[in-house]
């Protein structure tokens, strides 16, 4: 989703949940995840240190956005409910 939303490849991620190093055979609830709030942590690195070649980059960017235009729904068949970004709407009241 993350690379989707705002171009970072997985190669690249580091996350970092409940002071352990993610790995992707494991769900974030395993670590500890219940509610939206819970804190993780992303570090990036670079595609030099992650091995990334730029062809690889735009081949995989490629066929993400691929599928987003052949299936505007999440892999559950319906639209996400959430949003990871602080709402940034002016308060009321």
């Amino acid at each position: 989703q993350v690379f989707q939303d705002y171009g970072f490849h997985p190669l690249v991620q580091r996350w970092i949940i409940g002071q352990c190093l993610c790995v992707d055979e494991r769900t974030v609830s395993s670590y500890g995840i219940r509610r939206d709030g819970d804190t993780a942590f992303l570090y990036l690195l670079s595609a030099k240190m992650a091995e990334l070649t730029e062809q690889r980059y735009e081949e995989d960017q490629a066929q993400v956005m691929l599928r987003s235009t052949s299936s505007p729904t999440d892999d559950a068949g319906e639209r996400r409910k959430y949003n990871t970004l602080p709402n940034m709407s002016p308060k009321k009241g």
